[in-house]
């Protein structure tokens, strides 16, 4: 047993540089695959949080239009109701009243307009902008006189009842669709 131990110590020790070059190929080897298997991981982990990533993006774009529509039907309703007070208003021959209910009106409509022009349907739209310019007429009107002659008030009353009208069917349009609770 000695003689065989002095044989491998003098076989290791004239070859020890090779028998390390060895073992560090050996561990390169492995530290390679190593490496490859965790790369591999990551990429995959990559590819699934892109994904994850691209669909909470989606949410997020479709939350925030089904908050803009919810916007702006709240407006368009309120605006209905203005419309149909301003339409009793205008019954009574309360002038100073009805004016500050067609300013209000204005800016609803405007705000509709203007903010929600995409997540309203365009037809709406076109509806909208022509009741906005009638109420503008009304309020340059009223704001120059509260007191109207009974031809005055005639056309006055037409124009809220058409836009009262429009909004109405708009307001209907929107309850049919699903989109305002009746």
């Amino acid at each position: 047993m000695g003689y065989t131990f002095l044989i491998r110590m003098s076989w290791l020790s004239d070859n020890w540089g090779n028998v390390l070059s060895a073992a560090s190929l050996l561990a390169s080897i492995a530290a390679y695959f190593q490496s490859q298997k965790a790369a591999d991981k990551a990429e995959e982990a990559a590819r699934e949080s892109a994904a994850s990533a691209a669909k909470t993006s989606e949410a997020i774009v479709l939350a925030k239009k089904q908050a803009a529509e919810a916007t702006a039907l709240s407006h368009l309703l309120l605006a209905h109701q203005l419309g149909s007070e301003i339409e009793t208003l205008m019954n009574f021959s309360l002038y100073p009243a009805a004016l500050i209910r067609c300013r209000d009106l204005g800016k609803h409509l405007a705000y509709i307009i203007k903010r929600w022009d995409d997540a309203v349907p365009k037809t709406t739209l076109v509806g909208l902008v022509d009741s906005r310019s009638q109420i503008e007429q009304m309020v340059e009107k009223l704001q120059k006189s509260l007191s109207v002659s009974k031809a005055e008030h005639g056309r006055l009353l037409r124009v809220v009842q058409r836009v009262a009208r429009t909004l109405s069917e708009e307001h209907a349009l929107a309850e049919k669709r699903g989109e305002i609770n009746a």
